[in-house]
């Protein structure tokens, strides 16, 4: 096998790495410890790894793969990794890790071995051939079928073709091939590192050499990911079985039709506001992108799909909004968790006025909110909910307004916790602070003004939004004492007496605690 070996580190890297905005990640281990240290996308390599370059002199390691975005605090060009297999972009080269040191095989007898078998046609030749100091690594190099110059690109999880799946089945069935060498039958996954070409190994004290195999001088060789799964007669069905199909419940066999226009009319929603505001300001470009790539996702978009509308979408942004940014908003939206969006939380997370609203609702043909700051209408408050733990937020909040108009103030929501459990609620201070928000309130430990944090939403207008004609609001409304602990009608904490024995009881802290 002619192998061209006077080649640099970076080169090498290059020529498994061959695409421009994948990060490449790497790591070192020290004492028996593993750890990243940099990344960096592939454009940026050559120009970067002198900056790193003594940090990989010694037990360092390269992705094999390469990721689509580096870890959340990086910044600028050189940043930390964040290399799993839910967060590569491109797959460059499938891989065999030979341990043939473990059963007494020389690494030239165990390379003698693989070229008889491609010989024979049972395996396809390696790209390249990594010395790891004890044992041996082989690189099939892929290529994306669109582009035989790239590396394979479609390496994410939930691919209509599984393509992280079928890469898996290939290294598996590589190694099962190679199995009397010693291969490792577990290093199959996408998220693999092999070490660095030039690094010195303590160990062995040996160096790594990395080894590219060019039958014609001109070129290495490369497969599609598809073409080398049919060179080893894997099966290519990684489709999973269509679930079982049930009969549709009830009187309403086309239920489906209403969630397929509620989610056509947010994507219509966004794109009408994205055409009012001739793009997004910067502030609200990332959650704006994180919008529009899950109405694209439930208005039955691909991935690819989303993929290029969001790149449009970050082009028409001011400034524009970086690539790598759009493809991380695209990957989040696409996560098998569903995420849902209400036109009330859409509006007020990209700031929509009530001009705009307007436009909004005669394009889609349905009211549409403007944010709570511009007077949104009262359709975009919570939703309406019933049983005992709905009546029991009514009685709660009831409550809550009753301690604030009581004090003249809005207390912490911790100082707030402890007045309704000395009044009979069980609450927490999140559960406080949720409600407070859904009521209008904020505590003055927030604002300079007690005035404007007051709320003009009284308790029977709230109980009557909730529970028009199941509760009687005059029997509720009025009483001094708690309403919560009467529902309950468990007393105990409810009188006097009892009061002076809770010691976060309002009544026993001077009122600076709480203002």
């Amino acid at each position: 096998m002619g192998l061209a070996v006077g080649i640099d580190q970076v080169a090498s890297m290059l020529l498994l790495h061959r695409h421009q905005d994948g990060v490449i990640s790497f790591a070192v281990e020290s004492d028996g410890r593993w750890r990243p240290v940099h990344a960096v996308r592939a454009r940026d390599l050559e120009s970067m790894f002198p900056e790193f370059r003594e940090q990989l002199l010694r037990d360092s390691f390269v992705s094999i793969n390469a990721a689509h975005r580096m870890a959340r605090r990086s910044s600028g060009r050189l940043g930390m990794p964040d290399h799993n297999t839910s967060t590569l972009r491109y797959l460059c080269a499938c891989y065999c890790d030979i341990d043939c040191y473990k059963i007494g095989i020389t690494c030239e007898a165990a390379l003698r071995f693989v070229g008889e078998r491609v010989k024979r046609g049972d395996l396809a030749a390696p790209s390249a051939i990594v010395r790891s100091g004890q044992g041996l690594w082989l690189f099939w190099l892929l290529h994306d079928e669109a582009d035989l110059s790239r590396a394979h690109l479609g390496a994410y999880p939930d691919n209509p073709r599984n393509h992280l799946q079928l890469y898996a089945t290939i290294n598996r069935e590589i190694g099962r091939r190679l199995a009397e060498l010693g291969a490792d039958p577990v290093a199959t996954d996408a998220a693999r590192y092999v070490r660095v070409p030039g690094s010195f190994r303590n160990d062995v004290e040996e160096e790594v050499l990395w080894q590219w195999e060019d039958p014609s001088g001109e070129t290495v060789l490369s497969y599609s990911l598809l073409d080398l799964g049919v060179r080893l007669g894997v099966n290519m069905t990684t489709d999973r079985k269509p679930a079982a199909k049930t009969e549709p419940a009830g009187k309403h066999p086309l239920r489906r039709r209403g969630f397929i226009a509620a989610n056509a009319n947010k994507l219509a929603a966004f794109r009408s506001l994205q055409r009012l505001r001739g793009g997004f300001a910067e502030g609200k470009r990332s959650i704006a992108a994180f919008i529009f790539a899950v109405s694209l996702k439930w208005a039955g978009h691909t991935r690819t799909e989303a993929i290029g509308a969001l790149e449009e979408f970050g082009r028409a942004c001011r400034p524009p909004f970086p690539q790598a940014e759009c493809h991380s908003a695209v990957k989040s939206a696409y996560k098998k968790k569903g995420t849902t969006m209400r036109y009330c939380w859409i509006a007020d997370q990209l700031d929509v006025t009530l001009a705009e609203a307007t436009c909004i609702s005669e394009t889609i043909g349905k009211p549409f909110p403007a944010a709570a700051r511009f007077g949104g209408p009262p359709f975009a408050e919570e939703r309406r909910a019933t049983g005992t733990r709905a009546t029991a937020r009514v009685l709660r909040r009831i409550e809550i307004q009753r301690l604030v108009d009581e004090h003249g103030y809005v207390p912490s929501f911790r100082a707030l916790r402890d007045m309704l459990l000395c009044a009979g609620v069980d609450v927490g201070h999140v559960t406080v602070m949720k409600d407070l928000r859904a009521m209008g309130l904020r505590s003055t430990l927030i604002g300079d003004s007690t005035a404007q944090h007051r709320s003009l939403l009284h308790p029977a207008a709230l109980l009557e939004s909730l529970f028009p004609s199941s509760l009687e609001i005059t029997a509720l409304v009025g009483t001094p004492t708690s309403l919560i602990a009467k529902e309950s009608e468990q007393g105990e904490l409810t009188s006097a007496g009892e009061v002076d024995e809770c010691p976060n009881h309002p009544s026993m802290q001077p009122e600076s605690d709480y203002s």
